[in-house]
Formats: C-alpha cells, structure tokens, sequence
C-alpha cells in the first residue's frame, strides 16, 4: 500500500446542502415519478402533465435504481449495479498513551483507509465489491454482511501498520453499504436520446461518480443533440 493526502466528499451532507440552495431559490421540487407513465417528450419541450410542469430538457439521473424502473427510453441502465461496503472504525491508541492528531493522510492498496473529518481516532475503510445482482426494496436488507465487515477489519488492521497511522483497530463504530451505478463496459452513460431528443441521460458513474459527475453533466450541456458521449 500507500499512504498519500487525501480529501474525502460527504456526499450525503453535500447532496442535503446542495437541496437546500436550490429550493430556496424555487429550483428544486421533491416528487414521486412514474418515469414511463408521468414523462410526455415532446419535439420542443418535455412535459409532465400530473405535476402541472414542463420543461425544455429532462435527464434522466436515477442512479442505481435506474435499471429497475419501466423507463421505456432507457431501459436496464446501468447494467451492472455493485453493492459494495464501508466501516467506520476507532483506531487503537498510539503506543506511548498520547493521543492522535488529525492528519489528512490515507492509504490506499485494495482498500482505502482514510480519516473522518474532525476527528484524530476515527477513520473510514472501504469498500468492498459483490458483482452479483443486487435488489433491494422499502424495509429490506440494508446490504450489510458479516463477511464484509471480516474483510475490511482486517483491511483496517494492514493499512493501519502500513501507514503507520495507529496499531490497529479499537472497535468498529459503523457499517453501511450502497450500490455503484456501474455498467458492464465501465463508462459513464452521458447522453441525448437518439429519437427523443429532449430527453436525455447521466448514469453509469461506478465507483466514481464525485469525480466524473460535474465533468460529464458540463459535457452532456454542451453535446450537440447529435452527438454522443461515453467514456
């Protein structure tokens, strides 16, 4: 492994702050869609009749469950969801008793290991990879598994000692999982539909969606309606 400067995304607070800006600016509305009965494409604008709302474009960003809604313009995207896990752990206290200090420093080699942000003793590992089909549903599993949490202790344990960051693993504070909105071909989907022009798609992002994301939606806003772009 490596150790390198790292800086980690909160997706969940970035994504809560980044809704609360745009509905005070009227621009976000949260709704339930039927994308294949609710989305009326149009040849100068998309319209959506039950909400009383129409617009000029409409991307399709559904992420994971994209592949699991009737969505007659884009079905089965992503092909190849992945359910992968993380932990959150505390790291034994240093040798001598003196206690951590923060640093931005991880370490990376199958699995990453890298601090919470604020804390000198509480660190993130992950993730973990399952390629079989994944479903989940309002209630059901929350995906977390035993073996996953072996796995990334004992990652925890390595990378602790190879980044000289802590002798090892305390306790194991949280666990939780999420789906990659992967693809079998390993690019991101970023698109207009080749028939409905007004309508169009940002999936595919894997394992890197806090990195591609502003990158293909620029693009996908500049694409010509002619034009498609996967990388």
């Amino acid at each position: 492994g490596f150790v390198m400067p790292v800086w980690k995304l909160n997706v969940a607070c970035y994504l809560e702050k980044t809704r609360e800006f745009f509905q005070k600016r009227g621009q976000f509305l949260a709704a339930e869609l039927e994308i294949g009965t609710d989305v009326v494409p149009g040849p100068v604008e998309v319209c959506l009749p039950r909400l009383g709302l129409s617009a000029d474009r409409l991307y399709l960003c559904l992420g994971a469950a994209g592949g699991e809604q009737a969505n007659e313009w884009y079905p089965g995207v992503p092909d190849h969801p992945l359910r992968g896990e993380i932990l959150e752990i505390l790291r034994s206290p240093a040798a001598d008793g003196v206690a951590g200090t923060v640093s931005w420093s991880g370490v990376v080699d199958e699995h990453w290991l890298v601090p919470v942000e604020g804390s000198a003793d509480r660190f993130l590992v992950g993730a973990t990879y399952d390629r079989e089909p994944v479903s989940w549903g309002p209630g059901a599993w929350d995906g977390t598994t035993a073996a996953g949490r072996a796995v990334l202790e004992q990652s925890a344990e390595r990378l602790f000692r190879a980044g000289g960051l802590g002798r090892g693993v305390a306790a194991v504070t949280g666990q939780r999982s999420g789906i990659r909105a992967g693809t079998r071909r390993r690019q991101v989907i970023a698109e207009h539909h080749k028939v409905y022009k007004r309508i169009g798609i940002l999936n595919g992002l894997g394992s890197h969606g806090t990195l591609a994301a502003p990158a293909a939606a620029q693009q996908l806003h500049l694409l010509n309606h002619s034009r498609i772009l996967r990388y």
